[in-house]
């Protein structure tokens, strides 16, 4: 294969066609590289490549990393992050490998530093907010609501942080983690005078999970009360099983009609973030 896929050549592509979409984007170009090298050698063998991708991104991320101005706390995770994924490499199956598996995405994005691991079971990526699935969701309202918050609040759609969930962390989704990431969130802003606030989007925002999954509303509570404009946003199928899977009570009163799944997002600007961690003791961080 590497007469025609070098490694680093392979590497650059992924990379360099991941940086303008999401972890579950399609790119026509990327997929078309996949399902060529699917065809003309296997799709075993391409799951490999991904493999071997994976950790040489680990080895050349280690050299680049010293240069990131990044806080002593994320360069930690960033090892941490690093170390696990060398280790899995012994015992994942090949499929964990498979460019449709959006676990393995985030993993290289963070592995190849184009997405930042914060603690807990969250890490960022430079994006901007959600704009079609907030716009057309909700009607007129939601829609004045939206533009007065990109004119007057962040004066831009782009770049925010945008927060994802890592699956394979989830047992990390807590409320004191997920206060270390807002402070390391804030900390990071401060050296990337750029980025204009943080943007995040998840079934865990919906406000109707404090009365289903109250132990789940510290995930609004902070944005919430300290600056954060929250939008409805669009459920899909992947999201409604994410949201039922987890708990068994979720899952029967979905069964029973009595709990729909619904997405919504929070946009957050810098200057509230930096206001609410100046009242934070951040040497936890």
């Amino acid at each position: 294969m590497f007469p025609d896929y070098a490694i680093n050549v392979y590497l650059n592509r992924i990379c360099d066609s991941a940086k303008n979409t999401n972890f579950s984007g399609s790119v026509p170009k990327l997929e078309h590289t996949y399902r060529q090298i699917e065809l003309r050698y296997g799709i075993a063998a391409a799951m490999l490549l991904n493999k071997l991708a994976l950790i040489s991104s680990v080895k050349e991320s280690l050299i680049r990393l010293n240069s990131k101005d990044y806080p002593g706390s994320v360069v930690d995770h960033y090892i941490q992050w690093f170390l696990r994924a060398e280790k899995d490499a012994g015992h994942q199956p090949d499929s964990y490998y498979h460019h449709t598996n959006v676990v393995f995405r985030k993993d290289l994005a963070v592995c190849s530093l184009r997405s930042i691991p914060i603690g807990g079971a969250w890490l960022l990526e430079i994006g901007r907010i959600g704009g079609r699935s907030l716009i057309l969701n909700s009607g007129i309202p939601q829609l004045i609501k939206y533009l007065r918050t990109v004119i007057h609040a962040t004066r831009g759609f782009k770049p925010f942080y945008v927060m994802h969930v890592f699956e394979r962390y989830i047992l990390r989704l807590n409320n004191h983690e997920l206060m270390n990431a807002y402070r390391r969130i804030a900390e990071l802003l401060r050296r990337n005078t750029k980025i204009k606030g943080l943007y995040r989007a998840s079934w865990l925002l919906d406000p109707h999970l404090d009365t289903i999954s109250p132990h789940l509303r510290f995930n609004r509570r902070i944005p919430q009360d300290h600056g954060a404009h929250f939008f409805k946003s669009v459920a899909d199928a992947a999201v409604i099983k994410n949201a039922i899977t987890l708990s068994p009570e979720r899952k029967t009163l979905y069964e029973q009609a009595k709990y729909q799944p619904q997405v919504h997002a929070f946009i957050w600007p810098r200057r509230e973030i930096l206001r609410w961690a100046e009242s934070q003791d951040c040497d936890s961080i």
